[in-house]
């Protein structure tokens, strides 16, 4: 009789413990979910913050190359050389490269 009762303890007690990991497994499942979706939503917002940073770069580098073709256009250097054409003339202040656009526009 001890022995029957010692074996239903024993499956009293098997029962016990499998019901509780399944329910700590069923917890620690939830809490991963839940860390794994704070996870991706933080990233999520800071991949759309980057995002727009990207495309404000992108828009000022672009605003840039227009200055920058409209400042090194050709009518832009050739009033820059027309207006300051006798500090071209004279050698002394010349760099070569200068020097050889003053005798291309010369030509």
């Amino acid at each position: 009789m001890k022995e029957s009762q010692d074996l239903h303890i024993n499956l009293h007690q098997t029962r016990i413990f499998k019901i509780l990991t399944l329910v700590l497994l069923c917890v620690a499942f939830f809490l991963f979910h839940i860390w794994f979706r704070t996870v991706v939503t933080h990233e999520g917002y800071a991949l759309g913050i980057l995002g727009r940073e990207m495309k404000k770069t992108e828009s000022q580098l672009m605003a840039l190359k227009v200055e920058k073709n409209k400042i090194m256009g050709a009518s832009s250097l050739e009033r820059l050389v027309d207006k300051h054409e006798d500090v071209l003339a004279d050698e002394k202040f010349q760099a070569p490269a200068v020097h050889q656009l003053y005798y291309i526009q010369q030509k």
